[in-house]
């Protein structure tokens, strides 16, 4: 299974730019319907799959908005799925796009991570938004370290103490 996949549309492209590891389905100014059907094929799975979808639905009623996206979810074999939530501000908003991610993320349980420091256009984050949005990603899905147990039974005991001292600090 894939660590990551960032699926989606220039905001999702630009996320990719920070997130190396992920693997990038994303174009630049595609709707749902679009992504769907140019990549009907693809295999969803990974650990983590971030989606950046709705912005570029121009138009659709809550109902079509809704149906797109879950169409897209539903492909998704992930535990840990993040909607990236499009900017709402003067310049952009897609109510209906954010009211559909808004709803299925409380439904499904999955997380959400809002546009920040936006560019000029009032759409795209700049390169620290960005970057400040990977890392947030990142910060929720921190990959465990896994100790191995002692075997008691096989080597005694030990006076050594736990083995978290023998872990990176920071």
């Amino acid at each position: 299974m894939l660590e990551c996949i960032i699926l989606g549309d220039s905001i999702a492209k630009g996320i990719s730019q920070h997130y190396h590891e992920c693997k990038n389905y994303s174009v630049v100014g595609i709707s749902s319907s679009g992504w769907n059907k140019t990549f009907s094929r693809v295999d969803l799975e990974a650990a983590i799959v971030i989606v950046s979808l709705g912005a570029n639905d121009k138009g659709l009623f809550i109902t079509e908005q809704l149906l797109q996206l879950l169409s897209t979810r539903d492909r998704i074999k992930s535990p840990n799925i993040v909607w990236i939530n499009p900017p709402c501000n003067e310049k952009f908003c897609n109510k209906e796009a954010n009211y559909v991610i808004q709803t299925m993320s409380t439904v499904f349980g999955d997380s959400i991570v809002e546009t920040v420091k936006l560019s000029r256009d009032g759409v795209h984050p700049t390169s620290a938004g960005y970057k400040d949005m990977a890392e947030q990603i990142k910060a929720k899905f921190k990959p465990q370290t896994v100790l191995p147990m002692w075997p008691v039974e096989k080597w005694g005991t030990t006076n050594l103490g736990s083995p978290t001292h023998l872990l990176p600090q920071k």
